[in-house]
């Protein structure tokens, strides 16, 4: 499977849990991240950003378009 389409079932997956419950898998993917690169910086739990969740869905819907996860029902067999 490509990385792209892990990505984006991740992200269907993680749409359907609750708060804590996407925390928990944030954290989890966080520490499975620093086993591999040393120095990865873990944004803070509490985020100081002023985007709005009307922003942040604009911006994935911008990411899932880009996405090539469904190239391959583009294709010809």
């Amino acid at each position: 499977m490509r990385n792209e389409t892990l990505i984006a079932e991740t992200g269907r997956f993680l749409a359907s849990l609750s708060e804590a419950q996407a925390q928990s898998v944030r954290d989890f993917a966080a520490f499975l991240a620093q086993q591999t690169w040393d120095n990865l910086p873990i944004v803070a739990a509490e985020l100081d950003a002023d985007e709005t969740e009307a922003d942040f869905a604009a911006d994935m819907r911008i990411i899932q378009q880009q996405s090539r996860a469904y190239d391959f029902l583009n294709e010809e067999k």
